[in-house]
């Protein structure tokens, strides 16, 4: 690891930690020279594993604690690693400490213990015991904190482009020629080397899963909205065909929930008929059992009609019967109620559902590359995730690549954003409504 020394701590102070200040580049050199002349880091990303080009900039030095946050760890050697701009750009300046540290913080308040990082730290952890790459191209997180987990999130490890470039890479070496070259060169422990022969040799062919995944990397503006996708919390969850189905029937019976809503709402404002019903049969013919609310069932309604229509509640005007009894008459004829009766215990899911596609619809990227996907496309890139199906476990962006043609025909494609934006304000109001 490189030293600063002490004349180089007195620049990098004079001018303010700054990174991209031109009379320390030359340090900024000296820094890089000294990570890609290291054995450890064997010249290729820190993240990814991937080699870095071997040219005149030979990928980027990474800070693992970001600057923005910590400006006076921007040039300790620390707090520096090598990683490829892919890598680089996907962690970008997310916050990896676990505790932040005080606002008072010096160069010597700069953690050295594992359990300060939410991610896999280049000096002080090994590799190793938190990510395994399996089968030649998959990363796995493998420690029981989640460290390796939350690298791989953090980097974007499960990009498929990078799936793409370990296969590639495998082919060049041929898998096998690495253990062979250190048997040829003399390896100190040829016994372990014989062995690491012997398992490559034992290994099934992966030539089926490779080629399905270099057609998967054929088309760019896929891999870039699977990438997007991909960053979605929960996406494939919420994105489950049954609550996709309780979406849609939601926005299409929009009238009919808005009807019941401002009906059910109108009842409430009415807090001493409200009381007085709390005390008749109608709480056993709600929709969901809710404390100090009647969100009364189509039965519940026609009985509610019955009484202010038969019955003297005090203090209850007639000009409040005469609105709630149009209200109730308006609802009851024109809707069964049957979806409404459906779909409002499943709100909460309903919700997350929306907001699911509006975090999808928000993305940038997305939206400027959904002009590039077509219908053979999609069903194209399904088929082939399908065929790697079994090594979604290692890699969450071939489940959504396999469910690209419904996730193109339900969300993508047909999409009215004003109705959905309306329904969305409207399950708002109803979720306020029943939890206030």
């Amino acid at each position: 690891m490189y030293r600063l020394t002490d004349a180089e701590k007195r620049s990098i102070k004079e001018y303010e930690y700054e990174w991209d200040e031109p009379k320390l580049k030359y340090l900024k050199y000296k820094i890089k020279s000294s990570l890609i002349q290291n054995p450890l880091n064997d010249n290729i990303c820190y993240y990814c594993k991937s080699p870095l080009d071997c040219g005149t900039t030979p990928g980027d030095i990474e800070h693992i604690v970001h600057k923005s946050k910590y400006e006076i760890f921007t040039y300790e050697p620390i707090n520096l690693t090598l990683a490829c701009d892919r890598c680089n750009t996907a962690k970008g300046s997310e916050d990896i400490l676990i505790t932040d540290l005080p606002d008072s913080y010096t160069e010597e308040d700069y953690p050295l213990h594992s359990d300060a990082f939410k991610i896999i730290h280049a000096h002080i952890d090994l590799y190793e015991e938190y990510i395994q790459i399996q089968d030649y191209i998959f990363f796995v997180g493998i420690d029981q904190n989640n460290k390796g987990e939350n690298t791989i999130k953090c980097c974007n490890l499960n990009r498929l482009d990078l799936a793409l470039s370990k296969i590639k890479q495998v082919k060049s070496e041929n898998a096998v020629s690495s253990p062979v070259k250190k048997m040829i060169n003399g390896a100190v422990d040829s016994e372990k080397t014989l062995k690491e022969i012997e398992k490559i040799f034992e290994k099934p062919s992966h030539e089926e899963m490779f080629e399905a995944i270099i057609n998967l990397n054929k088309d760019i503006n896929t891999i870039k909205i699977v990438n997007q996708l991909s960053k979605i919390d929960d996406l494939e969850t919420n994105l489950d065909p049954e609550k996709i189905t309780d979406l849609k029937k939601f926005i299409t019976c929009f009238r009919e929930i808005e009807a019941y809503y401002n009906m059910i709402d109108e009842l409430h404002k009415r807090t001493n008929l409200l009381s007085q019903l709390m005390d008749l049969p109608l709480k056993d013919d709600v929709i969901l059992p809710t404390m100090g609310k009647l969100l009364l069932n189509r039965r519940g309604l026609q009985q509610l009609k019955e009484e202010i229509s038969t019955r003297e509640f005090s203090r209850f005007q007639k000009r409040s019967k005469t609105v709630l009894l149009t209200l109730l008459e308006e609802l009851l004829d024109s809707y069964d109620l049957s979806n409404v009766e459906a779909l409002l215990p499943r709100l909460n899911i309903i919700m997350l559902v929306m907001q699911c596609v509006t975090d999808i619809y928000k993305d940038k990227t997305i939206i400027e590359l959904l002009p590039g996907l077509n219908p053979t496309l999609v069903r194209t890139v399904s088929q082939d995730a399908e065929r790697i199906l079994p090594y979604e476990c290692y890699n969450s962006q071939i489940s959504i690549m396999f469910h690209m043609k419904s996730i193109y025909e339900e969300i993508f494609s047909n999409w009215d954003k004003v109705v959905f934006n309306k329904s969305k304000v409207l399950a708002r109001k109803i979720n306020h409504f029943i939890n206030k």
